[in-house]
């Protein structure tokens, strides 16, 4: 990737590249997996576990452990206090609703998404994303997506995303193409990403080589 975007923010900056091992029951409805990823310049690394789960046609559960210790380089990886870890646990609600709309709705259930009580205790903030997505257009190499995202917390006005008590953090488009490169198929994908909150925008280029 020429950058990594997630739910609005520019995670890194930098080229990076990610690699996703996971094992898939043959049913097709649980996959447990781990993720890592990291910048060339090593300054964005990310470590994380995952399992996802489905439930009804149409309708997922997944559940991260998000590692992303860019900004914590001596912490412990097994330190899950709010004010110390570079973990967040995330949980994702998904509903396919038919073949061109999906939504979901994401807490983060513990980790650093936390803010300080009246007496100066670091609390839950149980920040939340909900997110709706569009296919626009579709066809065997190509698809074209939509995407809005917004944030709040029930526990706190702030929260991971941003600072207002509701807003809008992830106004998206992207496009994926399978193109023929030395007889392999290779997947590519461009993302567009505004972030009102944030009052910036940027844009990522990917490839998939497995």
């Amino acid at each position: 990737k020429t950058m990594h975007l997630w739910r609005g923010y520019k995670v890194t900056d930098d080229f990076m590249s990610a690699v996703n091992a996971y094992y898939k029951t043959e049913s097709g409805k649980l996959t447990v997996g781990l993720w890592n990823g990291q910048s060339l310049e090593g300054d964005y690394t990310e470590f994380d576990y995952y399992f996802s789960l489905v439930l009804t046609d149409g309708l997922s559960l997944s559940v991260w452990d998000i590692n992303n210790f860019s900004s914590y380089p001596g912490a412990d990886i097994f330190n899950y206090t709010n004010d110390e870890t570079s973990h967040f646990v995330d949980a994702t609600l998904a509903y396919q609703v038919n073949d061109v709309l999906g939504v979901s709705w994401s807490t983060i259930l513990a980790g650093r998404d936390f803010h300080y009580d009246d007496n100066g205790d670091a609390k839950n903030s149980f920040s939340n994303y909900i997110e709706a997505n569009y296919t626009a257009y579709t066809n065997e190499d190509l698809s074209v997506g939509l995407k809005l995202g917004g944030a709040f917390a029930f526990a706190n006005e702030a929260h991971f995303y941003g600072d207002d008590a509701f807003n809008i953090v992830n106004i998206g488009a992207n496009v994926s193409k399978k193109v023929t490169l030395f007889g392999q198929t290779l997947p590519i994908g461009a993302t567009a990403m505004w972030n009102p909150e944030q009052k910036y925008g940027a844009m990522e280029l990917s490839f998939s080589l497995f």
